[in-house]
């Protein structure tokens, strides 16, 4: 068997600042569906795991695939004992799916972009790599393809700077049942739209996908509740108000939309 080795998450979020490139990214879920376990938000699906390994084995020009920070030695260090202990844990129980499905000598980027705060043990990390990722959608028109209820960047100033702001709404578990429609509908975006998904493992397929199509598409992931955590000064994974937050073991009810988050939606694809 191999280790994978991936660069920190600083470095690739950088790289996605200065390159105009896209991103899908791998983290423990992504490998323990490559592994057969369902997870409490997608369900193993052969479709879906073919497609996840052939990205993290393959290689696409101006597409980042991301790995964990459990695998960035420099990175490692820096988070809390807390999440040092889960990594370790996951590394140790899922090394043979890493080694199977990632390259020998391949140097990944880092899937923790979106991981800015929680298990970090610098608190000022978050203003830094929040500066840096309001870089990307400056003055861009976004268009977020997001599960149900995971209101991304809602009810905060996370997208402050971009040009509009658009929204494809769709289911917030086992999302990858309805993919055709949801990549058929996002083909119909115009090229020049920056595409954040944050739909689970779904969305790194889907970033690949719309990629490979001429976008430049960001699998986003839970940035926007660790922002919210940040913002909160949470000291452990809690529920945020009106978002649904799977990793805080609890799900805060979600209220009914406002009127502007109902503004920014175009269409619903299995809601």
């Amino acid at each position: 068997m191999h280790v994978p080795v991936c660069r920190t998450s600083e470095e690739s979020l950088r790289r996605l600042v200065a390159g105009n490139c896209s991103m899908a990214r791998f983290g423990d879920g992504e490998i323990m569906l490559l592994a057969g376990r369902n997870l409490a938000f997608q369900r193993v699906h052969p479709e879906l795991l073919l497609k996840l390994r052939s990205i993290l084995r393959g290689s696409q020009p101006g597409l980042l695939v991301g790995i964990t920070t459990a695998f960035c030695p420099k990175e490692f260090q820096t988070l809390t004992p807390e999440a040092r202990g889960c990594w370790q844990n996951h590394s140790a129980a899922f090394a043979r799916a890493w080694s199977r499905n990632t390259l020998r000598g391949h140097v990944y980027d880092n899937s923790c972009v979106s991981r800015i705060y929680i298990d970090t043990q610098d608190r000022d990390y978050a203003a830094k790599m929040i500066s840096l990722w309001r870089r990307v959608w400056k003055d861009r028109d976004v268009v977020i393809i997001e599960g149900l209820q995971t209101h991304f960047g809602a009810g905060n100033d996370l997208l402050d700077g971009a040009k509009s702001i658009r929204r494809i709404l769709c289911p917030s578990a086992n999302a990858y049942s309805a993919y055709n429609r949801i990549k058929t509908l996002a083909a119909t975006i115009e090229k020049d739209a920056l595409v954040l998904i944050a739909l689970g493992p779904t969305a790194t397929v889907l970033a690949a996908d719309l990629h490979a199509l001429g976008y430049r598409a960001i699998d986003i992931g839970h940035l926007d509740i660790e922002y919210e955590w940040y913002l909160a000064g949470a000291k452990v994974k809690q529920p945020v108000p009106g978002k649904l937050v799977y990793e805080a073991r609890a799900l805060d009810e979600v209220p009914a939309e406002d009127d502007e988050f109902l503004s920014q939606v175009v269409a619903r694809i299995g809601v």
